[in-house]
């Protein structure tokens, strides 16, 4: 509200929202109403992207001059997206992978490339 209210239109905001916390997975609509609705509801301009495509992350980052207002851009990703062990795993929030888990995940994300 603040940042509304004295016309940071300047000001960016990145959400990564990849729906788990450090033990469960996190619903859509927690009851209390979406994440892009209050932030609008405190003047904030909000767009949403796949925060894995680089393309839409650049193009989120277009036109900021003509901003009126603070942006907040929620990003949509996967957790440990690209490793097949760690994807959608409330574990990697604070779990370390073992040297063998580390191989495996290089290798995984090496053939990717």
């Amino acid at each position: 509200m603040f940042a509304a209210k004295h016309k940071l239109n300047n000001l960016i905001g990145i959400v990564d929202r990849n729906r788990l916390s450090v033990t469960d997975v996190i619903e859509k609509d927690d009851g209390s109403g979406s994440l892009e609705g209050k932030f609008k509801a405190c003047g904030w301009k909000v767009i949403n992207i796949n925060g894995h495509s680089f393309g839409e992350i650049l193009s989120a980052f277009r036109n900021l001059d003509r901003l009126r207002q603070p942006l907040m851009i929620v990003a949509d990703t996967v957790k440990g997206k690209g490793v097949s062990f760690m994807e959608n795993g409330t574990k990697w929030h604070h779990g370390i992978p073992t040297k063998e888990e580390f191989e495996l995940a290089r290798g995984e994300l090496e053939r990717q490339l």
